[in-house]
């Protein structure tokens, strides 16, 4: 049988503070007393909890990483297997998710990543994760505290809060269903099949704060694998401070592929390679990854995606180029897509690559001045600024969750959310 992983989803159009935590028709109120009692803060020297809401006039700054509240209906200990709770195979059964709402970290970030996001204004509207209620931990390190060490207790308390928030809405009826599963398909009366499309993604895993953990265990020096699909919506693959983990949990190229499955196309699973550096890496790794695909999930096309920037954009070409020398017709997915534009970000050059989607870039952006900042003001990359504003960043900079590396776009992302305070763009 199958893996069969059913979300339950309940709306949550708004967050308040309040004398207890619970949900209470649509609204979620949370006690900042309450949410810090369930968790180690020995590592901290402060917490604060703060929330921010679709058109507050707030700029965060440091934004590293969301979650949306999720439990496993019937063990909420295995929410998160291995990383957090107990191990199980995640992927079957029943999760309650909160719609609308996610638990934002902050972290002064020590690279050129810049995690900026405004909950109002014009670069509120290109930004998905604008359109959710934030309940920000703003946990500030004990002095000679370890940035792992720092990061590992901060993601081991979101996880917490996570399922424990979700686990107010085991019992409600649900506002919709989502179901996935890789049903096996038989041939159409006329005797022709589907055509198999494969997914192929390379992810990165290379610092122990950028890296993802798979059941727990490090991504870092991975080779090829394959991954159930549900694996990756149901809390098994977790970012460590690179993606943000909402994108996984509602990964947009895996829902597309599901939606379908069985009407033009049969979807056979995923194959994930981590980031290589090195040339005669990367070609293995990316070889191989096409030869399972082919031999062992019998594509006859494929479809990629990646993490990050520059090595792993290398990487979907050379998917690309192998999927086409095996007879699998390929489809490259990617942002940062620009023509001939200052701080074009493509680095793909091949000719043999001529099939390639853009799902959204950050250009020049017009910061404009908002009064309250919540978060980390010193992050080095930012320090040249005020950041208040107004000021401008072109290309390089990160509007967080104003596109992602995974097939989402932030104009048609979300448009059903139900909190409020946002300006629903046109779409044409």
């Amino acid at each position: 049988m199958s893996k069969r992983l059913q979300i339950d989803y309940t709306n949550v159009r708004t967050v308040e503070f309040g004398p207890e935590t619970k949900l209470d028709g649509d609204i979620l109120y949370v006690n900042q007393e309450d949410l810090l009692n369930r968790i180690d803060t020995s590592m901290f020297a402060t917490t604060e909890i703060i929330l921010a809401r679709p058109g507050d006039d707030v700029r965060i700054v440091g934004a590293c990483d969301f979650t949306q509240p999720r439990v496993k209906a019937d063990a909420p200990e295995t929410s998160f297997p291995g990383i957090w709770g107990k191990l199980a195979p995640a992927g079957d059964g029943r999760t309650v998710a909160l719609k609308g709402v996610v638990i934002t970290e902050l972290m002064p970030m020590k690279a050129s990543t810049k995690s900026l996001m405004d909950m109002k204004g014009p670069l509120a509207d290109r930004c998905m994760m604008a359109r959710h209620n934030h309940i920000i931990l703003d946990f500030r390190p004990v002095d000679g505290l370890t940035t792992i060490a720092y990061s590992t207790a901060q993601k081991h308390a979101a996880l917490t809060l996570a399922v424990y928030l979700a686990s107010l809405a085991i019992n409600r009826t649900p506002d919709s269903t989502a179901v996935y599963e890789m049903t096996p398909l038989e041939p159409r009366p006329d005797g022709t099949k589907l055509p198999r499309v494969a997914y192929l993604t390379s992810q990165w895993s290379a610092y122990p704060t950028r890296q993802f953990f798979y059941y727990g265990q490090s991504g870092s020096g991975c080779l090829p694998m394959i991954i159930h699909p549900n694996d990756i919506l149901d809390g098994a693959f977790v970012y460590n401070y690179f993606q943000p983990n909402y994108y996984y949990q509602e990964e947009a190229t895996i829902k597309e592929l599901y939606a379908r499955h069985g009407k033009d196309i049969e979807f056979v699973g995923i194959v994930m390679t981590i980031g290589k550096t090195e040339t005669d890496a990367k070609e293995a790794s990316c070889m191989w990854a096409a030869d399972i695909a082919k031999n062992l999930l019998k594509a006859d096309v494929t479809i990629n995606t990646k993490a990050g920037a520059g090595h792993c954009q290398l990487e979907q070409q050379k998917f690309h180029i192998w999927s086409e020398r095996m007879g699998m017709p390929a489809v490259t997915m990617m942002n940062g897509v620009s023509s001939e534009k200052p701080g074009d970000r493509l680095v793909i050059s091949d000719p043999a690559v001529n099939a390639v989607i853009q799902t959204g870039d950050i250009v020049t952006m017009e910061f404009p001045r908002m009064e309250n900042l919540i978060g980390f003001p010193e992050v080095p990359a930012l320090m040249a600024y005020d950041l208040r504003g107004p000021f401008t960043i072109t290309t390089g900079g990160n509007l967080q969750g104003s596109n992602t590396t995974q097939g989402g776009n932030y104009i048609t992302e979300e448009l059903d959310l139900p909190t409020e305070g946002w300006n629903r763009p046109t779409i044409a």
